[in-house]
């Protein structure tokens, strides 16, 4: 019995992005959040390289996201959104690594149209380089909607400190060639303190 509540709860995390459909209110929500008030609040450090600008955010029912920065010489830009997760319910039978697995690969699914793959990282490292308790990313060509269009690839970063926050960093470039650079290049973009 306890196995099939495990499963039952997993494929209801794993499911919830998939039927969301993000309402006007939820980015009015969004915008009138104060960006720095929350950085702050979630003890996160912002850093943004050279070169890049504040750019608008498009509304649309597949991703929420908080802010966007777009880097005109490449026609890349990179998104992100930070969820606050102090007052989520834990699942006694899920752990907090199980958990943000689906939730990321839901994120990347909304995000990509289609499902994709998710590849966790070694918490040990995610701690070292991110002082974060779990990450993983996925990598995909996005089935065009609007929360992707005009960009052809797009890289889902997922950061989970327990307890605290999630962030996620959506880096959008229509150029293949850009897929390695930027990623890694903003890789410590959003830290936990």
């Amino acid at each position: 019995m306890k196995h099939l509540l495990l499963a039952l709860a997993l494929l209801a995390a794993a499911n919830t992005t998939a039927q969301i459909t993000w309402q006007p209110e939820d980015w009015a929500d969004i915008k009138t959040t104060d960006f720095e008030a929350l950085l702050t609040d979630l003890n996160l450090e912002l850093t943004l390289p050279e070169g890049f600008t504040e750019a608008p955010l498009v509304e649309n029912p597949h991703v929420l996201y908080h802010k966007a920065y777009y880097h005109e010489p490449s026609g890349f830009e990179v998104r992100i959104w930070i969820k606050d997760i102090r007052k989520q319910p834990t699942l006694e039978d899920v752990t907090p690594d199980q958990l943000f697995k689906y939730c990321l690969a839901d994120v990347a699914q909304a995000a990509a149209g289609e499902q994709t793959v998710v590849s966790m990282f070694a918490p040990k490292a995610c701690q070292a380089k991110y002082n974060a308790d779990w990450c993983g990313a996925s990598t995909f060509e996005p089935q065009s909607n609007a929360f992707n269009r005009g960009f052809k690839w797009c890289s889902v970063v997922g950061r989970r400190k327990d307890k605290l926050a999630e962030v996620y960093l959506f880096f959008m470039h229509a150029d293949e060639t850009q897929s390695q650079h930027w990623p890694q290049a903003l890789s410590q973009l959003v830290q936990f303190k």
